[in-house]
């Protein structure tokens, strides 16, 4: 039996016949009645239940964080944030052929908007959590620069994300982001956005590279920038090297990924080559 809500032009719930009716996010749907499935999954059926697989558990560790990101981009549909942020990395941010497919995380989008952001954005394992860094241009950023930061590390191995929501101003160039101790030696994925004080407008995320908080004699082992290496100012590259030289353990590396060519741009990414 279904029950009509709104009157006689109103959306039906529940099973009239063979079919069913529902609403979702105000909208009224009717659809063939579910039956129980005997035959197999097609091949095709397999890659697409895997993608989505993949893209649930990296979103759903975030809930909150994509809830504030997707949703201006929800408004006016009938999704939720989190449907829309899910849509997003399954249209921009999988990778691999089944069955290993996977999270490509420079890719992923976490939230999504127009303000504008800093430049030289560089995030380093440090101690006990994550430090982030910025540099605020007058000249870009001048009506955005009471947005705060909105910074996330995910945790690939535990699939586990640790977020802040309302982090330093944009004018104040640097952040950091405290981390449990049980996440060091572990590959973490780290993102950074901004969001106005209104809690409407935001920036677009951006990947600052995975890290991994791995001490030994209270020395990092390495520091991996991929792929923010080319989003820093190929003048202050020398000044990054010395800035996190003495995180490093004594045979410690610092490694990065920069494009061996000149972008007509002048914002990120930034030139690279053998001697820059």
């Amino acid at each position: 039996m279904a029950r009509i809500n709104n009157g006689i032009l109103g959306g039906i719930n529940g099973n009239v016949g063979t079919v069913e009716g529902y609403v979702r996010y105000g909208v009224a749907y009717v659809r063939a009645k579910k039956r129980k499935r005997t035959s197999p999954p097609s091949p095709r059926e397999k890659i697409q239940r895997k993608r989505m697989e993949v893209v649930n558990n990296f979103v759903n560790s975030m809930t909150d964080y994509v809830r504030i990101g997707f949703e201006e981009a929800a408004q006016g549909k009938p999704i939720s944030p989190n449907n829309a942020a899910k849509s997003y990395q399954l249209l921009h941010a999988v990778q691999g052929e089944y069955p290993d497919i996977s999270i490509n995380y420079a890719a992923a989008r976490l939230t999504q908007g127009t303000i504008e952001l800093p430049l030289n954005p560089i995030a380093t394992a440090e101690g006990d959590g994550v430090h982030f860094n910025w540099t605020y241009d007058t000249s870009l950023n001048w009506s955005d620069r009471s947005a705060r930061a909105m910074l996330l590390v995910y945790a690939e191995e535990t699939g586990k994300s640790y977020y802040l929501f309302s982090g330093a101003r944009m004018t104040e160039e640097t952040d950091f982001l405290e981390l449990p101790a049980e996440l060091k030696g572990m590959k973490l994925h780290v993102y950074m956005s901004f969001i106005a004080d209104d809690r409407r407008s935001l920036s677009n995320s951006i990947y600052l590279g995975n890290l991994v908080m791995e001490t030994l004699d209270l020395n990092t082992r390495g520091i991996s920038t991929e792929p923010d290496s080319c989003a820093i100012l190929p003048k202050r590259r020398k000044e990054y090297a010395e800035k996190t030289a003495p995180l490093l353990h004594e045979n410690g590396k610092i490694t990065g990924l920069l494009f061996d060519k000149a972008f007509e741009r002048e914002s990120p990414p930034f030139r690279g080559s053998s001697s820059a």
